[in-house]
């Protein structure tokens, strides 16, 4: 369903650069227009990823706050880092940098639906 059918402003204007404005991811161009997530879509995703991964429906109950450490309160450990980067890679087409400390930016929800949603080579999920 497009921003206009949910009752959104619609596509963001063309030539904008990658980023958040207003929770809402930006495009670039008319190819990223249709491709693009709210951060509150790409955040569900990546509850449902965690849902389906490790807390079997339990996800949204652990997260307190977006900005909660993920490492602090039970909800990944540093295999479920891995397999976070691993999907969101996959699922994103993007290529996270391994040799930055990867708490930085994945240790809570918040960190990671920005990480994604300002990452150069977002484009949205891929069909």
């Amino acid at each position: 369903m497009n921003r206009r059918a949910r009752g959104g402003a619609g596509p963001p204007a063309r030539g904008w650069a990658h980023g958040v404005r207003g929770g809402r991811a930006i495009g670039a161009g008319p190819a990223d227009e249709k491709a693009i997530m709210s951060y509150a879509d790409l955040r569900q995703r990546v509850i449902d990823w965690l849902d389906d991964n490790y807390h079997f429906g339990d996800a949204a109950t652990l997260i307190k706050d977006d900005e909660a450490s993920f490492l602090d309160n039970g909800v990944l450990d540093s295999l479920g880092f891995a397999k976070m980067r691993l999907f969101l890679e996959k699922t994103y087409a993007i290529k996270v940098d391994t040799s930055k400390d990867l708490r930085k930016h994945f240790d809570s929800l918040g960190k990671i639906v920005r990480y994604v949603l300002t990452h150069k080579d977002y484009k949205g999920p891929r069909s």
